[in-house]
C-alpha cells in the first residue's frame, strides 16, 4: 500500500486563439475554491475507501502522523500472516521523514506487524500512488466540470477503478 499527498488549486485560465482575436474556449478545473490538500492510501484496487482525506491547508508532520493513525493504523495486515496491505511505501517527502513523524508511524506498523519502506529520494517513478493522483486530475479534466465541494473531489477518487490500478503497477514493478 502506497501513502501520499497532493495539493489541488486553481489552475490559470488557458486557451489557444489566432492573434488578435478573444479566446473563446476556456476551462478552470477548481472554481470558487481555495487550494486543497489530499492524504491517500493507494493499492492494488485503487484508492482505498475510507483513507482519503481533503483538508484545506497544507499537510504537516503532525497532520500526516493523524492521518496515519486515524486512517491507516486500523486497515494495515500483518505481514508473516502474508495479509493484505501489510506493505507500506512512502517517498521521502519531509512530512514522513521527521524524527517523531517516522518513529511513530514506525510504532504503529510494528503493532500492526506491518513492514514500512522509505522509497529512494527523487525516484517518483517508483510511487504508483502519484499515477493514481495524475488518473484523479486526468477524471477531474474529463469531467469539463468545476469541483465546487469535495465530495466532487472524492467522486473523482472513486472513479480510479482497480484495473486502471493493476495495470499502473504492473507498469512499474512487474
Amino acid at each position: 500500500m502506497w501513502c501520499g499527498s497532493m495539493r489541488l488549486q486553481k489552475r490559470k485560465r488557458r486557451g489557444w486563439t489566432h492573434k488578435g482575436a478573444r479566446c473563446a474556449r476556456q476551462k478552470r478545473l477548481f472554481v470558487g475554491r481555495d487550494p486543497i490538500s489530499v492524504i491517500a492510501a493507494y493499492n492494488v484496487d485503487g484508492f482505498v475507501p475510507g483513507a482519503i482525506c481533503i483538508d484545506h491547508e497544507a499537510i504537516d508532520g503532525d497532520k500526516f502522523v493523524r492521518y496515519f493513525a486515524v486512517c491507516i493504523a486500523p486497515i494495515l495486515g500483518n505481514h508473516a500472516r502474508g495479509d493484505k496491505n501489510s506493505v507500506v511505501l512512502l517517498d521521502n517527502a519531509r512530512t514522513h521523514r521527521r524524527g517523531d513523524v517516522h518513529r511513530t508511524i514506525q510504532a504503529l506498523c510494528n503493532d500492526a506487524g506491518a513492514l514500512l519502506i522509505f522509497l529512494p529520494r527523487y525516484q517518483p517513478w517508483y510511487n504508483p500512488i502519484e499515477l493514481g493522483f495524475a488518473a484523479v486530475v486526468k477524471e477531474m479534466k474529463s469531467k469539463n466540470a468545476p469541483f465546487r465541494t469535495d465530495a466532487d473531489v472524492l467522486e473523482a477518487f472513486y472513479k480510479v477503478q482497480p484495473p486502471e490500478a493493476k495495470a499502473t503497477l504492473q507498469s512499474l514493478w512487474m
